[in-house]
């Protein structure tokens, strides 16, 4: 069997947002592995702010992806690919409670490290697409945390971030 990958896309970007789920253990001396990364819009889905969520008491609109009419004027999907275990794999579905897991066919994939054809390769899909509102806006917060995750690969990808949401 390959290795297992996520690719993040917005809070998961964030070392501090990931970190209790990808921390070393003593039984599991793996790091934190993750690659800058993106994905082809010819994947078929954009990100958007599309996931409605209650945290901490506060409702707001966190970010999903969302299949794209195919002629749209699209920018691929930027983030990070990082390496987690079968354990860390339920960890974060459960994290991610309000998604579900799809595959992402390694040929959509743009990054500088070579992906074996027994990696797999997971993204988080909302199982509800709903919308911004006045009620579920975007929070400031939620927002600085991915553009804080996006700065620690410079400027280009904090842009490509901003520009790549619909």
């Amino acid at each position: 069997m390959g290795k297992i990958y996520i690719f993040g896309y917005g809070s998961l970007v964030n070392y501090n947002s990931r970190k209790d789920i990808t921390k070393k253990s003593k039984k599991n001396k793996k790091s934190d592995t993750l690659f800058y990364a993106s994905i082809h819009k010819d994947f078929g889905y954009i990100r958007s702010f599309n996931v409605r969520l209650i945290v901490n008491g506060i409702k707001q609109t966190m970010l999903g992806i969302e299949k794209f009419e195919k002629n749209k004027l699209t920018f691929p999907i930027n983030g990070i690919l990082f390496q987690v275990t079968p354990s860390q794999l339920k960890k974060l579905d459960q994290r991610e409670s309000e998604y579900i897991r799809i595959i992402v066919n390694k040929k959509f994939i743009k990054t500088y490290i070579l992906l074996n054809e027994n990696d797999i390769v997971y993204i988080y899909k909302p199982k509800v697409i709903s919308k911004i509102s006045c009620n579920y806006p975007v929070c400031q917060d939620y927002l600085n945390m991915c553009l804080e995750g996006f700065a620690e690969y410079g400027e280009k990808a904090m842009i490509d971030f901003l520009k790549g949401i619909y």
